[in-house]
């Protein structure tokens, strides 16, 4: 991933920013700011370095391991983030107390010199909730929608403070395929509101697991064509380039194409996007 703003949309990046030398789990919990340069703070464009370490995703995986569509998203959305700089870290099929955890530690060893962080949730779940995954599914617990991100916002994990903090989540009321609901398939959460905490991207889909709904042999649509989405950009020359934004854009008007041939009600199929990015930004 690399920041795609051509010169009049931001002035030059300062690179003698100054470093923080605190350990990383120190500056989480540091009541300071990390060191931020002048022409970062005042950019339109979010300052994107290509440095190792500095663009981590988290993608998450909680599909029964029986299904493929789980499978299919987290492949293709492991290979289109690392084809665009980011590390990547993937889990599959977590209680929601280990995912909890996990979350939890993935905010608290946040490296320093973080540019954008990316979340991927692959799961059964409902409007504004996950479920986690376990084998008696009258057990199954659930997470919400502020929860999964409730650790990377800028009071819990100073590093990502500034910094653009995406999420993308998938979900269905039951497994894809699936012709009969399962025990505990009506649970419930409370909903949440998105914080007004700046530099936050959640863009989230729910769809019906019924056969053919959202999905073929190949992965879900909202997976397969974001991903698809992004490598033409990725391919396009660099003042022809698009802002993530506009991106889902082209996203939603794909999948609204898709609703068309199916049974799905258009608001069904349509992504939601809830963004408080203060900045544009280039993947």
């Amino acid at each position: 991933m690399s920041d795609q703003a051509d010169a009049k949309s931001r002035p030059p990046v300062d690179n003698g920013e100054e470093q923080d030398t605190k350990s990383q789990r120190d500056e989480n919990h540091s009541p300071s700011l990390p060191q931020r340069s002048r022409n970062d703070l005042q950019s339109r464009v979010y300052n994107i370095r290509p440095n190792a370490g500095s663009l981590q995703a988290l993608i998450i995986n909680n599909l029964p391991a029986s299904n493929i569509t789980g499978e299919k998203d987290t492949m293709l959305m492991r290979e289109s983030l690392t084809q665009s700089g980011f590390s990547v870290k993937c889990k599959t099929r977590m209680k929601i107390e280990d995912m909890e955890i996990c979350l939890k530690e993935e905010a608290d060893n946040m490296p320093s010199g973080i540019d954008c962080f990316v979340c991927v949730v692959i799961a059964l779940g409902g409007d504004g909730f996950i479920k986690g995954f376990c084998q008696n599914a009258s057990q199954t617990k659930t997470l919400s929608r502020e929860a999964i991100y409730e650790h990377f916002k800028g009071n819990n994990c100073k590093p990502l403070v500034l910094k653009p903090k995406i999420f993308i989540i998938m979900s269905w009321d039951k497994a894809p395929g699936s012709r009969m609901q399962a025990d505990g398939d009506t649970d419930e959460a409370e909903v949440f509101k998105i914080p007004t905490d700046s530099d936050i991207l959640v863009y989230e889909c729910h769809m019906s697991g019924r056969p053919e709904h959202g999905y073929n042999e190949d992965g879900s649509w909202l997976i397969q064509s974001l991903s698809g989405v992004i490598q033409k950009n990725r391919e396009r020359s660099q003042s022809e380039k698009i802002d993530f934004l506009r991106l889902l854009t082209i996203v939603n008007s794909e999948m609204a194409t898709k609703q068309k041939s199916s049974n799905l009600t258009r608001s069904d199929s349509i992504p939601l996007v809830t963004s408080t990015l203060t900045k544009l930004i280039y993947i």
